[in-house]
């Protein structure tokens, strides 16, 4: 699942700020999706399946240490409403979480396009966000920040 790098070059390539020759050898990154206070958060197509991805990318420092377990902690999680993690990348400065990319956007972006949401929708996603923190509860997990900003709504019907 992880993948360590041997890769000893710490320089950025243009566009990609963040990412490492090493996660180059294997992802092309399509655009920027987002960015937090310690990470960036990137669509990506693995080069040899062509399965586009979603890369968060964390920048190694004392400051954000916490959340350097996000992986760890996202490993052990298998539940069809919590995004799947793929592989863990670790290089010299940066770790790389590939993740699940859903495709749907933003739960926050679906409420605002369609000014708001019919009532039997909102309950199928209260119900669905509910399954998923019971599930993540139960396996000691707790996110930190739910909002609908940090949830993902699924492409496929």
């Amino acid at each position: 699942m992880s993948c360590k790098s041997s890769e000893s070059s710490v320089a950025l390539r243009g566009q990609s700020a963040g990412c490492e020759p090493a996660f180059e050898d294997h992802y092309m990154v399509l655009q920027d999706i987002g960015a937090g206070a310690f990470t960036q958060v990137k669509l990506a197509r693995h080069l040899l399946t062509g399965v586009e991805v979603v890369v968060k990318i964390l920048a190694k420092g004392a400051s954000n240490f916490p959340f350097l377990s996000e992986g760890d902690t996202m490993v052990g999680l298998d539940h069809p409403n919590v995004i799947h993690l793929f592989q863990v990348m670790e290089t010299e400065n940066y770790i790389h979480l590939i993740m699940e990319h859903a495709g749907g956007g933003q739960r926050w972006d679906l409420i605002l396009e369609t000014d708001g949401m019919q009532e039997e929708d909102s309950h199928k996603m209260f119900r669905q966000n509910l399954g998923a923190l019971q599930y993540c509860h139960q396996k000691s997990t707790v996110h930190l920040d739910l909002k609908p900003e940090n949830m993902v709504v699924d492409a496929r019907p």
